[in-house]
C-alpha cells in the first residue's frame, strides 16, 4: 500500500479554492442581465454585469450620483403585473440622492415634479430613453423613476461594477 505524502493542504486544495470562490460569488458579488436598450450604450443588451451586492438606507448610506445600480424586481412586481410587463430587475444610473429635489423636465419625463427625495430615496434614470415610443413600449421597456417615481434605497440590490459578458464589451461601465 503506498503512502500519502502529500499534506492536509495540498490535498484540499481544489475544494478550499472552490468553496472561497462559491462564498464570494454568493454572498459578495452576483450576475445581472440587461434585458433591453435603456442603459446603451453603457450596457448594452443581453449584457452581464457584475454587481457589488450592497444594502443602502438612511444609516448604511446611500450610492453615489451616476453610480449604476440593480433594483430588486419585487419593487417593481404590482406595477409591472398592472402593466402586463415582464418582471425582471432593473438596472439604472443614479440621477437625484436623498435630500435633492427634481425639478428638470429631462429627468422628472411624465412624472408630475417637483419631487423631493426623502433621505431613504433616490432617483434612477436609464440612459438611453427613445425620442418617440408608443406608451405601452415607454413603460415595458423603459421603466425608471419617470414612471415608478422615488425608489427606496432598500429595494437596490447593489452596485453594477464593470460588464462581464460579452467578452468584446468586458471592462468597467463608463
Amino acid at each position: 500500500m503506498k503512502k500519502q505524502t502529500a499534506n492536509y493542504k495540498d490535498r484540499y486544495r481544489p475544494y478550499l479554492i472552490a468553496m472561497a470562490l462559491a462564498f464570494v460569488l454568493t454572498m459578495i458579488v452576483a450576475p445581472e442581465m440587461m434585458e433591453g436598450k435603456g442603459m446603451e450604450p453603457s450596457v448594452k443588451d443581453k449584457s452581464v454585469v457584475v454587481m457589488t451586492k450592497q444594502s443602502y438606507s438612511e444609516k448604511r448610506g446611500h450610492p453615489e450620483l451616476n453610480d449604476v445600480v440593480v433594483v430588486e424586481k419585487f419593487a417593481t412586481k404590482a406595477f409591472r403585473d398592472d402593466l402586463g410587463a415582464k418582471n425582471d430587475n432593473i438596472i439604472a444610473r443614479v440621477k437625484g440622492l436623498p435630500g435633492d429635489t427634481i425639478m428638470d423636465e429631462k429627468l422628472l419625463g411624465d412624472y408630475p415634479g417637483p419631487v423631493k427625495l426623502e433621505g431613504g430615496q433616490v432617483w434612477l434614470l436609464l440612459d438611453n430613453i427613445p425620442k418617440t415610443t408608443t406608451e405601452q413600449e415607454f413603460h415595458e421597456l423603459y421603466l425608471d423613476s419617470r414612471v415608478l417615481g422615488p425608489i427606496e434605497l432598500k429595494d437596490i440590490r447593489g452596485k453594477a461594477i464593470f460588464i462581464a459578458w460579452p467578452l468584446s464589451e468586458i471592462g468597467g461601465i463608463k
